[in-house]
This record gives C-alpha cells, structure tokens and sequence, in this order.
C-alpha cells in the first residue's frame, strides 16, 4: 500500500541505505597516493579495512533487506511496528559505528576524514521512527474502529 505514509518513510529508509553502499564515505588522504574515496561497498586502493568495515556493510545490508521486507507486511501492523523499531536500532549501531569507530587502519602518512554520507544515518534513524509512529497510529485508529462496532 503506497499511499500509507509510512510506506513512503520505509522507501526513503531503503533508499538511504542503498546510497550508503555506492557513495563514498570516507576520504582518504595518502602522503603516497592522491585522495582516494573509500566507498561503503568496497574499499578502493590499498588501504587495509577493519572489522569495524566489515560490520558496517552488513549491517547496511541487513537494513535495506529488512527495510524492503518491512513495507510489505503492512497487513500484519504489530510485527510490521516491530520490524520498524528493529531498524530503528540496527541504524543506530550503524551510525555508530560509522561516525565513531576507524573504517581503515591509519599510517601516519595516511590521513582520514568522514565524508556527508556518514550523517546520513541519523536521517535514516529518523525515518523508521517516524514510520513506526505511523504505524502505531494506524493500530490504534483500528482497535478504536473495533471498539465501536
């Protein structure tokens, strides 16, 4: 169901982590090499990556999968508020470890800086509590609707 606002709030969470794994988060500044950008995808050039990359793609991974599951179980409200909050959560760690935690190993010849894409995020965060709220409304509005019958 498309025009239910929520739908429209889980699209938008499902695009932000889709261009979480194609646009450059990280610029890496080499003394070696020129600016090289670092996509969440894969690592370009030969940097060395962490554990904390590794977590981060699944992570992103685990989000848009579930993000796209989410939009169609809209006749099941109460795990459908359930996913939401879930995904809520995972893009928390997500920006966490995003913002927070080192992607790559820093030399000291390397140098690294966030890119906009990093606070992207907290955009995401925002629309699965706002699709969540929605769909908490849309319970309510039917055991109101129940009530009345």
């Amino acid at each position: 169901m498309i025009q239910r606002k929520q739908t429209l709030f889980l699209l938008a969470s499902a695009l932000v982590n889709l261009v979480l794994l194609f646009v450059p988060s990280v610029l890496i500044t080499s003394a070696n090499a020129p600016v090289n950008g670092l996509a969440l995808l894969m690592p370009k050039g030969e940097f060395i990556t962490t554990s904390n990359f590794l977590a981060a793609i699944l992570l992103n991974a685990a989000a848009l999968f579930v993000s796209f599951i989410t939009i169609f179980l809209y006749k099941k409200r109460n795990l459908q508020h359930l996913q939401c909050l879930l995904l809520a959560m995972v893009n928390l760690i997500l920006a966490a470890l995003l913002i927070l935690t080192p992607l790559v190993e820093i030399n000291s010849s390397t140098n690294v800086q966030k890119n906009w894409a990093v606070y992207l995020v907290i955009v995401n965060v925002l629309a699965c509590y706002l699709a969540a709220r929605f769909i908490k409304k849309d319970i309510n509005l039917l055991k109101s609707a129940d009530r009345i019958r």
